[in-house]
């Protein structure tokens, strides 16, 4: 019977429904609105399961009331969740700090990926400060970020020394060690740009693949990422196409923000929590070297 087949339909729907519901609200959590292309996917998903108890439950005559009736339901949902959202300690905001300074110079800044500075970021970032690259810590990066001078805090550079230097003919080959002085967990390595890297090796480990070298691929600049740097630091070496002294940059990163400069600030607000990127509550310190 009709009853039979729309209980038969429904009961059919109630597992993809238990399954998909919690799955797009833990995608929703994990990848926010950038990765709604997925949420969708899902949402189809999800509506499939019930299309044919809707053809059970709206004959012919009825299609069009009940399009009417979901439509101003889902409108309703909608404008039930603008008016209820907001940040709270159930729902906080996220926020970015992370502090940097330039050894060479010896100038120091806060920044900050957010848009404006907040309760707790306005500590270190006034509403005046200006949105820039950092090119002192990200020599490669375009993004931009709210910056403001800090005081330098008493950190060490990271250090490199020269173990070897040797050249054939328009071929020069260069073996060093980078450390962290300070002992920061992450270190990066940025050649000057322009200079052609023909080979690298990292600890005795040959680089190859495509991030091996610039030759032959018409790039410009060439950079390490290196994570989890062990007290004694990487040895590096370079095989370049060039005679010319060449410009190293190297930047240590730590995953903390200086003691003695955030000791006295106020405790960020229950309703604000640290923004999930790589940067966030860091901090950098860049050296140049040329050999």
């Amino acid at each position: 019977s009709a009853s039979w087949t729309r209980f038969a339909v429904t009961a059919a729907a109630i597992p993809g429904i238990l399954i998909f519901a919690p799955m797009i609200y833990l995608v929703f959590t994990a990848l926010a609105l950038g990765m709604a292309g997925i949420m969708m996917a899902l949402i189809t998903l999800s509506i499939g399961v019930v299309v044919l108890q809707l053809q059970t439950m709206a004959p012919l005559p009825r299609k069009s009331l009940l399009s009417g009736v979901m439509l101003m339901a889902s409108l309703g949902f909608f404008v039930a969740g603008i008016v209820t959202s907001g940040f709270g300690a159930s729902h906080p905001q996220s926020n970015s700090l992370f502090y940097g300074i330039d050894a060479d110079s010896g100038e120091a800044f806060w920044a900050s990926a957010d848009r404006r500075p907040d309760e707790w970021t306005g500590q270190f970032i006034t509403a005046k400060a200006d949105r820039t690259t950092l090119a002192e810590v990200f020599p490669l990066g375009t993004r931009q970020y709210l910056k403001e001078q800090a005081p330098a805090a008493p950190l060490t550079a990271p250090h490199v020394e020269l173990l070897n230097d040797s050249a054939n003919g328009n071929l020069r080959s260069l073996r060093m060690r980078v450390v962290s002085t300070r002992q920061a967990p992450y270190i990066s390595v940025y050649v000057e740009p322009e200079v052609e890297v023909l080979a690298a090796t990292v600890n005795g480990h040959e680089l190859k693949g495509r991030n091996a070298s610039t030759a032959n691929k018409g790039e410009k600049e060439w950079a390490l990422f290196y994570y989890g740097a062990l007290p004694e630091g990487l040895e590096l070496t370079f095989d370049l196409n060039t005679t010319k002294p060449v410009k190293f940059k190297v930047v240590d990163r730590s995953y903390d923000l200086p003691e003695t400069l955030i000791s006295s600030a106020k405790p960020r607000p229950g309703y604000l929590m640290p923004l999930l990127m790589p940067n966030n509550g860091t901090t950098l310190v860049s050296k140049a070297f040329v050999f």
